[in-house]
């Protein structure tokens, strides 16, 4: 006889009633809910075990523990990993189905607090999906040698899913350590807890939350009515027109932006995007931190890779796009794009004294080289990608005549002269300065060197912080494109 695992009982007049004739209906009614509920939820976000309600609060009257609500639980299970009476079991995992598990009452779970001062612990409140035999009694059965005398047999007469739960403790110490889920258990709520404390609050207990609110089913379907698909999850239209789970304000400083959207973010991950409304303009290199995770730095891309930001990729009230690349979040839409520029400058403590004939200026501190293009050795840029460059330089000097200058060469060759220490007052501290037309650069050998001309009779002076204000000076490199 063939047993099928989805359909109707069919029973006759007059005809005596198998067990199976009520242990398949139990049955088919299981897989009934089940195949709605792998439809509508879809195997929850990932293919993992997803909630609904399980509420997590305070105990009444205060005290050290929580209360875990009313709520279910939907997990993928083997169709019976036991005998369910006498149809046997069906572990095949073309059978399994998404089950759903009940919590009909308030569950209260009582924490500690670390002994040692000035420590917290992290617990983790987790649920497991279980299915379990209940209710023992004695029945009668048949006695085919006295049908007048029936034998009585304890068995159990309920098969439920439940769920169970348990609060698992973390590392204490001053920054405490949440523990990860135990096997088979899918973790809920954090709750933390301080040295001395004996009251929980409301503030104390977090969701562990993942993308899209992952385990918590957070809309029912009548919120996905006509939503369209976001990233990994579906999101309801009222969600996509105000965005809040996708963006935020910055409520951080300079080079810190913090920003705690709505959809609580967990650690990012591969992918993850969000949308930030800047608060500051950046100064330097920045890092991004949301919804209490770590802060991440910010790069952009170049054209050798990625690079930290250098200033003014992102103005004060504009919005930028990040995306998470595994490591760092990836700004999708400066503002400026300084970090195709490199600058060097000239200001050790010593002046750079220049005799006659043709000389490369010593310029000794990097501001800003993210490539690595500057040989800090011969005093030249040799970018490693092919294109066109524009160069800029300001270099201030001690006039001896007229005729001293300042000249771009490429390769070792006079290419432009950027300006005259003449055109300046002579005997005085003098600023040549000027940039280049595009240059083609090869990306290989090609090299740039700022190089200042003297007469064979005559000597320079390049000052050690620049001009009477303390002006630095400078050459940057820019790249334009290909």
């Amino acid at each position: 006889m063939s047993f099928y695992i989805t359909g109707r009982r069919i029973v006759y007049t007059n005809q005596v009633p198998y067990e199976t004739d009520i242990l398949a209906t139990n049955d088919y009614n299981m897989a009934g809910v089940s195949g709605l509920a792998q439809t509508v939820i879809g195997l929850g976000i990932g293919d993992t075990t997803t909630v609904s309600g399980l509420d997590c609060t305070p105990v009444s009257p205060p005290g050290l523990a929580v209360v875990v609500g009313v709520g279910a639980m939907y997990s993928f299970e083997d169709y019976d990993a036991t005998d369910y009476g006498v149809i046997p079991a069906d572990t095949d995992p073309n059978h399994k189905l998404y089950k759903q598990a009940f919590n009909w009452n308030p569950i209260t779970l009582n924490l500690t607090a670390p002994a040692t001062p000035g420590n917290s612990v992290i617990y983790l409140i987790e649920g497991i999906f279980d299915t379990t035999d209940v209710n023992d009694v004695s029945r009668p059965y048949f006695n085919s040698a006295d049908p007048t005398m029936p034998i009585f047999n304890n068995n159990y007469d309920t098969r439920t899913d439940i769920i169970l739960f348990q609060a698992k403790q973390g590392t204490p110490g001053v920054t405490p350590t949440p523990p990860a889920p135990d096997a088979g258990y899918t973790g809920l709520y954090y709750v933390t807890v301080a040295n001395g404390q004996t009251v929980i609050t409301g503030g104390d207990i977090s969701k562990v939350s993942t993308v899209e609110g992952q385990p918590f089913i957070t809309e029912g379907l009548t919120q996905k009515v006509s939503s369209s698909t976001i990233a990994t999850g579906y999101v309801s239209i009222p969600a996509q027109q105000a965005a809040t789970y996708v963006s935020g304000v910055d409520v951080g400083s300079v080079n810190a932006i913090i920003c705690n959207p709505s959809n609580n973010y967990a650690a990012p991950s591969l992918g993850m995007i969000i949308s930030v409304l800047v608060a500051n303009t950046n100064t330097s290199t920045a890092t991004l931190k949301i919804n209490g995770n770590s802060a991440i730095n910010i790069q952009v891309v170049t054209p050798v890779g990625l690079a930290s930001l250098a200033g003014g990729e992102m103005v004060a009230g504009g919005w930028y796009d990040f995306r998470y690349n595994g490591t760092t979040w990836q700004l999708l839409n400066p503002t400026a794009p300084s970090y195709d520029y490199g600058i060097v400058s000239f200001n050790a403590a010593s002046t750079q004294s220049i005799a006659g004939g043709s000389h490369p200026i010593q310029f000794n501190n990097v501001v800003y080289d993210p490539n690595s293009w500057w040989d800090g050795s011969l005093y030249r840029w040799l970018p490693t990608v092919a294109g066109l460059y524009r160069f800029t330089a300001c270099v201030f000097g001690l006039a001896v005549n007229s005729s001293q200058g300042l000249n771009l060469y490429k390769n070792g060759s006079i290419l432009y002269r950027l300006g005259l220490l003449g055109q300046e007052t002579v005997s005085s501290n003098g600023a040549p300065s000027g940039s280049s037309p595009p240059i083609v650069m090869n990306g290989t050998t090609d090299n740039i060197q700022l190089i200042w001309e003297n007469e064979s009779a005559s000597s320079t002076t390049i000052g050690a912080t620049g001009g009477i204000n303390g002006d630095k000076n400078f050459f940057s490199i820019e790249y334009i494109g290909n």
